[in-house]
């Protein structure tokens, strides 16, 4: 078994999109992938999200903080993943 796709909506610096589509989607291969990118590009966005929807936080409770949530330009955030 392997994550095949990850889809965020409103989680961190992924927006949703038009339409309501995913502000951020993606397509893993089987094996090793890598995430290549500079500072505060979402490099860890992507794996917080994957470990929160795999509970893989070493037994630790998972809240959700405002941060957490995609903030636009004008500083109003969105009040839910999706």
């Amino acid at each position: 078994m392997y994550l095949s796709i990850l889809r965020l909506w409103n989680f961190r610096k992924y927006c949703a999109g038009a339409d309501n589509k995913p502000g951020l989607e993606i397509h893993f291969q089987k094996g090793v992938n890598v995430l290549i990118g500079e500072n505060d590009s979402g490099k860890t966005a992507i794996v917080d999200a994957i470990r929160y929807v795999l509970r893989t936080q070493s037994g630790e409770f998972i809240q959700f903080e405002d941060k957490d949530f995609y903030q636009d330009s004008d500083g109003n955030r969105k009040e839910s993943s999706k």
